[in-house]
C-alpha cells in the first residue's frame, strides 16, 4: 500500500497496531506461556468480523481480557484529532467497510444524522430521532462506589460507543441490578431526585 502508516492502538500499546487503511495487526513480541517459557508471537493481521449493524469489528486481548471493538473507531482514535470530544465516527462515503482515515471523521449525533440525510440521501420519517437527538433520550450518569459522578452521557448510544454493554447499563439504571461494568448507573433525572437536586 502506498503511504501506509502504522500506529499503536491506544490502550493496547505494544500489543496491537492499526494502519491508515483500517487494518489491525498484533505486534511481534515474546510472550510468557503458562509454564513460564518465553515464546515468539509473530505479527498477525486480524480478520474483521461484520457485526449486526454492518460495521467491521475485531477482538483485542489484554491481560487475559478480550474486547470486541469497531475498527473505524480504532482508526479514528489513532489518527484523527478530536479536540471537541465528539462521540461518533462517521463514514463520509456511507460505506461501513471503508475504514480508511480519509473516509472517517468525528461527529456529534446530530451531525451524523444530518450527513446521512443531506449527503447520503437517506429518506426516513425518523430524521434527527436517534440518540440524544431523540426528545425521549435520557441522559445517564456513571457513578463510582463513593457516589461520585464519573461521567455524564447524553444517551445510551454514547454509553455503547464507549464500549459498555447498554443492556446491562440500562438494567442498572432502572434498579434491576446493582452495578454494571463496576459502576453504578443512574438516569440523570432519577439521580437528581434521589439527591434532592
Amino acid at each position: 500500500m502506498e503511504n501506509e502508516v502504522w500506529k499503536e492502538v491506544k490502550g493496547y500499546e505494544g500489543l496491537y497496531e492499526v494502519n491508515n487503511y483500517g487494518v489491525i495487526r498484533s505486534v511481534k513480541r515474546k510472550h510468557k506461556s503458562k509454564g513460564g517459557k518465553l515464546q515468539n508471537c509473530p505479527s498477525i493481521k486480524l480478520k474483521p468480523i461484520i457485526d449486526v449493524y454492518g460495521y467491521h469489528t475485531c477482538s483485542l486481548s489484554k491481560e487475559g481480557k478480550q474486547v470486541r471493538v469497531r475498527i473505524h473507531r480504532i482508526v479514528a482514535q489513532s489518527f484523527i484529532p478530536n479536540p471537541e470530544n465528539k462521540t461518533q465516527v462517521n463514514h463520509k462515503n456511507g460505506l461501513k467497510y471503508d475504514n480508511s482515515v480519509e473516509n472517517l471523521e468525528w461527529n456529534t449525533c446530530k451531525e451524523n444524522a444530518v450527513h446521512s440525510f443531506k449527503v447520503l440521501g437517506r429518506k426516513s420519517g425518523m430524521f434527527g430521532k436517534f440518540g440524544k437527538c431523540n426528545p425521549n433520550s435520557k441522559p445517564i450518569y456513571k457513578i463510582d462506589n463513593n457516589g461520585n459522578v464519573v461521567k455524564r452521557f447524553d444517551c445510551l448510544i454514547d454509553v455503547k460507543n464507549e464500549g459498555y454493554n447498554i443492556s446491562n447499563v440500562s438494567q442498572c439504571a432502572v434498579g434491576r441490578i446493582k452495578k454494571a461494568h463496576g459502576y453504578i448507573w443512574k438516569y440523570v433525572y432519577d439521580f437528581k431526585l434521589l439527591n434532592n437536586e
